[in-house]
């Protein structure tokens, strides 16, 4: 058939240029409804008229990549970076022993930590008094930590970036699909004016297969668009046909 090609569509999608990495899934759906007209002078029923109008273009994604911006789009969060360093005397208040004293920061496990009383007259062992865990310590039963004590904890803080969840619910921008077909390397190139993104349906923590991050946004009008030519919603460059 001529002015035709098959195609394997892969590329990286792009939110307000930021690169969002390997992607499983790149989708776009249209939800539409029907008006009708029914003929009232044919007895037997039927249509005089029907028109289909789109009520939503969406996009669905799969992000495979854990990136800040990946991130902070499956949450619909903001993020803050926290850098590597030490932290000293930080206090926390033992609840409950066998139960995890959290701290501030996840740990750099390659560098000691050290527990104290709050007087600091006592160090606690590691293995006796107490389990290190990454996120803190669990105070163990017969060692010499009570419950109800004050504690100090000096360690080094791992480097790692804070999201707060649900803080940017109305996060919106322009999505670009940099894409290739690959049976004959031609572009496919999808450009959105102005998405807004939804927040992760479901985000598995603990799994045996590759993460994914399944994000839906909903393409927007662009008002700011005004040549009649030209789609205020999208538009697609496609490799010569």
């Amino acid at each position: 058939m001529a002015n035709s090609q098959v195609g394997i569509l892969k590329g990286t999608p792009y939110f307000d240029g930021v690169a969002l990495g390997n992607s499983s899934k790149i989708s776009y759906s249209v939800d539409t409804e029907e008006k009708t007209l029914a003929d009232n002078e044919n007895p037997g029923g039927g249509l005089d008229d029907s028109f289909e109008r789109v009520t939503a273009v969406k996009l669905s994604f799969s992000f495979r990549r854990i990136s800040v911006k990946s991130l902070e789009l499956a949450f619909g969060g903001t993020s803050a970076a926290v850098t590597a360093g030490a932290v000293a005397s930080e206090p926390h208040t033992v609840a409950a022993l066998d139960q995890l004293v959290a701290l501030d920061h996840p740990q750099d496990m390659s560098i000691a930590l050290v527990v104290k009383n709050s007087a600091g007259t006592t160090t606690y062992v590691e293995g006796t008094d107490y389990i290190r865990k990454r996120v803190g310590i669990i105070p163990l039963v017969g060692g010499a930590i009570t419950a109800a004590q004050a504690l100090t904890f000096s360690y080094t803080k791992a480097a790692h970036v804070v999201i707060q969840g649900l803080l940017n619910m109305t996060r919106e921008g322009k999505v670009l699909f940099d894409g290739i077909n690959e049976r004959n390397n031609a572009p496919f190139v999808g450009g959105f004016h102005r998405v807004k993104m939804g927040v992760a349906k479901n985000v598995e923590m603990i799994g045996d297969d590759y993460v994914s991050f399944d994000v839906e946004g909903k393409c927007l009008k662009d008002a700011t668009i005004t040549n009649p030519a030209k789609s205020q919603y999208y538009e697609i460059k496609v490799g010569a046909l």
